[in-house]
């Protein structure tokens, strides 16, 4: 027999999914689906960068059963543009692998991200960050919504035809 889950109850006063006409939708796993199938995955990454934002997406949506999964689906999006930023700037000293702030300091410096990509890689790190001191810390589904649709958009738009640092082979 199958063990059903439920929905964590903190998930139960959230929206799942924003209407185009502005509406909200309760909490789902449809709503959450829906929501998920419109980040962008118009640019061919490498199959790392898609794994990793993959798990992000199905974080994202387990996150209705388990609320900490919005904050693990965050982190993940996050190290996804970690890893993309990695991949196309070969400057970035190995030495600074978990160095953060000095990753997105130098992608910001070779102009592969702009300001505001800046401050929003700083405060999504800040934010998902804190589990690492704080276990009990948690963001929203709408604060994990937004980090992980903008790190979609990031990656897509540092692998689109049009980037400066185009990948050399994106499989």
């Amino acid at each position: 027999m199958k063990e059903r889950l439920d929905v964590d109850p903190r998930s139960a006063n959230q929206a799942s999914y924003l209407h185009p006409d502005g509406s909200l939708e309760p909490m789902s796993i449809k709503g959450l689906q829906k929501t998920v199938a419109e980040w962008d995955r118009s640019a061919v990454v490498p199959e790392e960068i898609e794994r990793i934002l993959d798990l992000s997406r199905r974080l994202f949506v387990v996150g209705y059963f388990v609320y900490e999964n919005f904050t693990y689906a965050a982190y993940e999006s996050v190290r996804a543009v970690i890893r993309a930023i990695r991949t196309l700037v070969p400057s970035i000293n190995l030495e600074h692998e978990d160095d953060f702030r000095s990753i997105v300091d130098e992608a910001y410096e070779v102009k592969l991200i702009d300001k505001e990509t800046k401050d929003t890689l700083m405060l999504a790190w800040r934010l998902v960050g804190l589990r690492k001191d704080d276990p009990d810390h948690v963001v929203s589904a709408a604060i994990a919504r937004g980090f992980i649709a903008r790190s979609h958009t990031i990656i897509g738009d540092i692998y689109s035809p049009g980037s400066s640092y185009p990948p050399a082979n994106p499989s």
